[in-house]
């Protein structure tokens, strides 16, 4: 069985390093940080989760994913808002876009995998 895939929208590269040390073995995670790069990464590959920071530098991270719906309408993989954002911020954001959830930049480490886990099958 393949691990598995997850799309990181970040624009800080010691998140992905964080997430890459948290999951080695038990997910694989590549990191995109601009419109571009994720919309590439959708055209190449399959993933079974977007998980966005939302204050990007260019682009909130729900304005992303809009794009993304747009660009793939029912392909679009399941999205999970991975931020320092106030919680209740990221509730009501989840909510009103249609995300699978929220996680928070602020959680453990070692809980981390854990919440992951509830959105993809490990």
């Amino acid at each position: 069985m393949s691990l598995p895939r997850i799309l990181l929208i970040d624009d800080d590269s010691e998140v992905l390093d964080r997430l890459l040390q948290v999951v080695e073995g038990k997910m694989e995670i590549v990191g995109a940080s601009g419109v571009d790069e994720v919309l590439e990464h959708l055209q190449r590959s399959k993933w079974d989760l977007l998980l966005t920071d939302v204050n990007l530098l260019l682009v909130r991270g729900d304005r992303l994913i809009e794009l993304v719906r747009e660009r793939l309408g029912g392909q679009t993989p399941p999205v999970v808002y991975f931020s320092s954002a106030d919680e209740s911020e990221l509730a009501e954001l989840t909510a009103s876009t249609g995300a699978a959830g929220f996680l928070s930049k602020g959680t453990r480490s070692a809980d981390l995998l854990d919440r992951i886990s509830e959105f993809v099958s490990v």
